[in-house]
């Protein structure tokens, strides 16, 4: 939903999505006169969108720049309608509105501008290369049957699995196997199920960024710790599924090893006993991991199962605000 109301113009856009299709709906107001039109989209569910308006009776350009899916370019041709509701002042991108109760917004708004003067021609295909992710791994195939219907079952269990987790606030040795497994199926199997999920349909998958570099910069700098971990909450900073696999999980100050979130799930998964129980043959920083893990504690936890908790929240909110959990549920 897109709003903008300045003086006597006004327009506005929403996108409608149902099982056959999807579609923009457009709204150009000027005083008391509505013009109005709909054109139909592609199939892809993350959209990123350039909408631009004529004066009137001019027709209004819709054109989708998301860096995946196929290039959609419409003239949209506007006709006297039924008016917007005004209910907002000034501009207005998604989110909750206090003005109409009981309407929200299902997903997440990366960025929005809006311009007083009509972008050139070539603007939408210049958004759409300017919009690429740096590594092409990112990029959604957009491939509509990737996850199929047993899949979205498993998805959509999962992701429940995960809440009850959540909500639990703690996880005893076999819930933190489990959580490895999970984790792994998310992440980083052969073709990982978020990364199905995205295929499918046609979304960027975004993961919670924890602040992760900025944090360890200070600790280290001030206290030279053994052990270091990420903050538990997430700060608002998004990144793909490339970067978050590679990120940081934990430092160990004794082998000065960087820890990140794949190692950390292959290091429970095939070393603690989650798929296969290997206490052997494991490396310094490995056995150094263990140890810590067997003495420290967070806010009471211990220290392994608090750094799955951690995990746990993140990807619900990758689940949740790449709008994958509700996609799922509608089928």
């Amino acid at each position: 939903m897109i709003r903008s109301r300045h003086g006597s113009r006004s327009v506005g856009f929403d996108l409608e999505r149902s099982a056959e299709q999807i579609q923009g709906h457009l709204w150009l107001g000027s005083g008391s006169e509505w013009l109005c039109g709909t054109a139909d989209l592609s199939g892809t569910t993350g959209k990123r969108l350039a909408v631009r308006f004529s004066a009137p009776p001019g027709p209004a350009f819709l054109a989708e720049i998301q860096p995946w899916g196929p290039s959609v370019s419409l003239t949209v041709e506007l006709r006297p309608g039924a008016a917007l509701i005004p209910n907002w002042e000034g501009f207005r991108a998604g989110g909750w509105s206090g003005e109409v109760p009981g309407q929200s917004y299902r997903g997440r708004v990366a960025e929005v501008s809006s311009f007083s003067e009509l972008l050139t021609d070539d603007s939408g295909e210049r958004c759409r290369q300017a919009s690429r992710p740096s590594n092409e791994v990112d990029v959604p195939t957009f491939r509509p049957g990737a996850l199929d219907e047993e899949g979205r079952a498993l998805l959509l269990a999962d992701y429940a699995q995960l809440v009850r987790w959540h909500n639990q606030g703690s996880l005893n040795h076999r819930e933190l196997r489990d959580a490895a497994l999970l984790a792994h199926l998310w992440l980083l199997d052969t073709y990982p199920l978020l990364q199905r999920a995205s295929d499918n349909y046609g979304a960027m998958l975004s993961c919670p960024d924890l602040r992760r570099a900025a944090t360890l910069a200070a600790r280290i700098e001030e206290e030279k710790p053994a052990l270091w971990s990420p903050q538990t909450e997430h700060s608002g900073d998004w990144v793909p599924l490339s970067a978050f696999r590679n990120d940081l999980a934990c430092w160990l100050g004794q082998s000065d090893y960087r820890v990140t979130w794949s190692a950390f799930i292959k290091f429970v998964r095939n070393k603690l006993g989650a798929g296969h129980y290997d206490p052997e043959d494991r490396t310094r920083w490995q056995r150094e991991l263990a140890e810590l893990s067997q003495k420290a504690d967070l806010d009471g936890e211990p220290w392994l199962a608090s750094m799955m908790l951690t995990l746990v929240r993140s990807l619900i909110l990758a689940a949740d605000g790449s709008g994958f959990a509700a996609l799922a549920r509608d089928g």
